[in-house]
Formats: structure tokens, C-alpha cells, sequence
């Protein structure tokens, strides 16, 4: 009963995208529905989601709409043509993930193991060096924390110590797209649906107002037609602020770990100038891994 509640939310929010994608093209129902030679009972039954479209229609509608290729992905997963992720087993993370955490730890610098639901797995020493308190991180990251509670939460206070305040919604708005961009064939499924509701009952009202009005822009139609270069190749930096006071200038840099497809993702923040990596030496002894401090194959039974 659950699929078929889901499954018909999804065609309703296809229908909504097919609808608005209409009118922003300036086309009326009966010319799209000469334009796909279909009729104009089709049309509307789609745009109420009332019926299933199949991956040709789809095509052929993102052709006669001019859809960009995320968006005809999108639709294709609402329209429940693509699968859902589906994660290794847990000794089979646990055990590559250790792995990488080795050549992790030995980094000066800051970097993380996050999942594609942007979940935090493992961070290294020198990220603790960076927040200052081991203890406080464990906390947080055996409640799940993800990289929308650390840019989005001000209760959490990280993002602030990254980014200057008159920079802070740029920031946000540019990350929230990097997310977008990452979950290019996964915005249809549960987990990225539910990202609104989950998260309104971790933050404070005001951090949910400001989430809510950068995730809608971000996944709007309007904003994924609308290139942005600073978003594909990340050349900003960050101005990290340490507890001592000291700033430090360090770029981001994410890739993903390729034993596990697209599944997982490093994050790596380095030195902007390459002669200050010799500044950086780590004082924390170890990092975080959350396979050690909380039940991930409890956590894993959520991402069914």
C-alpha cells in the first residue's frame, strides 16, 4: 500500500513539473499535445497525474519541452523507470571504509567520507583540529548528520566558522546546488523527497525558512536551465576559522570513491596556497568513524 501512496505522489509531482515546464515554454495543452501528436485528454491526465508515462513518451516530451538532461531524469525516476539506490552490505562498508580511513588520518588537512545521502561517515583527526571538540562530534553524528545540518543548522555553528556572514546565503545556495548536481538520477527517491519534513523537526524555525527557500531554488526548473560555473569546478575557497583564532584559507575538493560507484563521496579541503601546506600539522589523535560509535546496520535498515 505504501508503493502505491509513493508512486502516485511521485506522477503528482511530475505532473506539477510537466505543467510548469509547459507554461514556462509558453505553450498551451492542445499545442504540446499536437506537438507530441497525442491527445489532449493525455495531456491532462499526465499534468493531473492521473496516468503513468513510459520512458518514450518521456523522451519525446523532453524533446518537444526542451528539458534538460537532469530534468528528463527526474522524470524518469518519478515516473518510476529508474531504480533506487541500493547499498552495500554492511561489512562491505565497514571493512573498504576502514581502508580509506587509513590513508585519511594521515591528511593534514580536513576530510570526510560522506554517503549519497549526505550523510557523514567517517572525519579525519584534522577535521577535529578544525571544530575543536571530538566529543561534541560524536554526539551529532550518532543522531545522523548530514551536510544540510552543517550548512543549514546554526545551532550546530560550523558553517559559520567557514564562511563570512555576508557571503553565508551565496555559500549556502552554491552548495545546495553542488547536492542537486550530485543527485542528478536520485532526486525522485524517498530520501531526497523527504529532506523538507525531516529536516524541519532538527532545526529552528528560522534555519528551516532559509533551507526551505535555497532547496526550492535549487530544484527548481528555472535554476537547473541556469549554468553556473563556480558550481562545476568549485574554484572559491573557504576561510576556515580554527579555535585558536587563526583563519585559513583551504578549497574544497569532492570525488567519489570509485570502489562503490557514485555511492560514496571524499570531501578534501586543501591548502588554496600550496606552500601553506606545511603549516598544517594535526594535533588530534583520531577522527571519527561511524561505525564505531553508533549501529550503522540499524542506520542502513532507514535507507530501504
Amino acid at each position: 500500500m505504501l508503493n502505491l501512496v509513493v508512486e502516485q505522489e511521485n506522477l503528482e509531482i511530475l505532473g506539477e513539473r510537466l505543467r510548469e515546464v509547459r507554461t514556462l515554454r509558453n505553450m498551451t495543452p492542445l499545442r504540446l499535445a499536437a506537438e507530441m501528436e497525442s491527445s489532449l485528454t493525455s495531456i491532462r491526465d499526465w499534468e493531473n497525474g492521473e496516468r503513468k508515462l513510459q520512458p518514450a513518451t518521456i523522451r519525446r516530451l523532453a524533446n518537444a519541452l526542451e528539458l534538460s538532461y537532469p530534468e528528463e531524469l527526474y522524470w524518469l525516476g518519478l515516473a518510476g523507470h529508474l531504480p533506487k539506490t541500493r547499498m552495500p552490505s554492511k561489512h562491505q562498508i565497514v571493512d573498504s571504509l576502514e581502508a580509506y580511513y587509513t590513508d585519511l588520518a594521515k591528511l593534514p588537512f580536513p576530510a570526510q567520507i560522506i554517503d549519497h545521502n549526505f550523510t557523514y561517515w567517517c572525519v579525519n583527526p584534522a577535521t577535529i583540529d578544525f571544530l575543536g571538540s571530538r566529543e561534541l562530534l560524536v554526539n551529532i553524528m550518532k543522531h545522523k548528520l548530514t551536510i544540510l545540518d552543517v550548512i543549514f543548522n546554526s545551532q550546530i555553528g560550523f558553517f559559520k566558522r567557514v564562511s563570512q556572514s555576508q557571503q553565508r546565503i551565496s555559500r549556502q545556495q552554491q552548495l545546495a546546488r553542488r547536492m542537486v548536481g550530485r543527485s542528478i538520477h536520485r532526486r525522485h527517491e524517498r530520501f531526497y523527497q523527504d529532506y523538507p519534513a525531516w529536516l524541519k523537526q532538527r532545526m529552528s524555525a528560522e534555519d528551516f525558512d532559509q533551507f526551505l527557500t535555497v532547496w526550492n531554488e535549487a530544484n527548481s526548473i528555472e535554476q537547473n536551465e541556469r549554468p553556473h560555473f563556480e558550481d562545476d569546478i568549485m574554484l572559491r575557497y573557504f576561510e576556515f576559522e580554527y579555535p585558536d583564532g587563526s583563519t585559513r584559507k583551504l578549497q574544497m575538493r569532492t570525488d567519489h570513491l570509485r570502489h562503490f560507484g557514485d555511492i560514496f563521496e571524499i570531501i578534501v579541503f586543501y591548502p588554496h596556497e600550496p606552500e601553506d601546506e606545511e603549516s598544517f600539522k594535526p594535533v588530534a589523535q583520531e577522527g571519527v568513524k561511524l561505525w564505531e560509535i553508533t549501529d550503522v546496520g540499524k542506520l542502513l535498515k532507514t535507507y530501504k
